[in-house]
């Protein structure tokens, strides 16, 4: 985004809210969007820009559904933003603002089992919200259905029988779920847990997605053994739900073709990570789901 369109955006949030004049916007980190903290009379609250426009091609809409969302999100307990205003229009793009929930994201070195436990307990909630009802359905985010493996991929084997595995989709009852739950997507503050942002995804659909998901970024960022304490602490709150191993190895798969280090990670401190770490971890987690599909009773 060029000078010209931050201008064009802080404009048009000066006509929703009491900007405290003296005060810049701070930029924050984000991938899909553009993001600032505006200081209001009342307090921060948060203007996201979906831009480049790509996402207004194959989105339309964008800003209206994350209001909806979060406006949806009214009726729970759960720590997401409030909407305050929202616009989708070729003049303006698409923006939206925010109230801003207290926290920073958080990503230690080395995990320990209260943070771990802490995103399981938070998850479950958001899952435990029956009278959040919001539109759209899940859909996978997997492209490489029916390819050959990449380069890279060592055991083409493996890469043949989750190939396989994945064709067959187990059911699933539809709940609320945020689709793309993950720690940068979540807010400390004092060693809690205080947040939950970037409901754009959000939709109808089954709750292992956000289990799988979740456990991809922590493979990749931390290893399998971190992901299942993940696991654990999740099906400890939820009796009686099973995690199918599919889901996992659809979200393993989903991050196909290229092993990559999310930019946010190194934002956020993260920042040892290898792409061939990354790579050798989501080979051994593939791996493994194959191994616990083929044995799923």
């Amino acid at each position: 985004m060029d000078l010209i369109e931050t201008e064009n955006c802080l404009a048009w949030a000066a006509t929703q809210i009491d900007l405290l004049p003296g005060t810049a916007p701070t930029p924050l980190p984000a991938t899909s969007s553009r993001v600032w903290k505006l200081e209001t009379r009342s307090g921060p609250v948060i203007l996201r820009a979906f831009i480049p426009s790509r996402w207004r091609e194959e989105f339309p809409g964008l800003a209206d559904r994350e209001y909806q969302i979060l406006d949806a999100l009214r009726k729970s307990s759960l720590p997401a933003p409030e909407p305050i205003a929202a616009v989708s229009d070729d003049q303006h793009g698409e923006l939206i603002l925010m109230s801003c929930v207290p926290g920073i994201v958080n990503l230690p070195i080395k995990p320990a089992t209260s943070w771990l436990t802490g995103i399981a307990v938070m998850l479950a909630e958001i899952h435990a919200q029956t009278a959040v009802s919001v539109r759209g359905s899940y859909t996978s985010w997997n492209t490489s259905r029916g390819k050959s493996a990449p380069a890279w991929w060592k055991d083409v084997g493996v890469w043949s029988d989750a190939q396989a595995q994945i064709a067959h989709q187990p059911a699933f009852t539809a709940s609320f779920i945020h689709r793309d739950f993950h720690p940068c997507n979540l807010l400390w503050r004092d060693g809690t847990l205080s947040g939950v942002v970037d409901w754009i995804n959000a939709c109808m659909g089954p709750p292992s997605v956000d289990v799988a998901h979740c456990r991809l970024n922590l493979v990749a960022m931390y290893g399998e053994p971190e992901a299942d304490v993940f696991l654990a602490a999740y099906l400890q709150r939820r009796p009686g739900f099973e995690h199918h191993p599919y889901w996992d190895l659809d979200a393993g798969l989903g991050a196909m073709p290229e092993p990559s280090v999310y930019p946010p990670w190194i934002s956020f401190g993260l920042n040892h990570l290898r792409e061939q770490d990354i790579g050798e971890r989501l080979i051994a987690f593939v791996t493994s789901r194959v191994t616990a599909c083929a044995s799923y009773r």
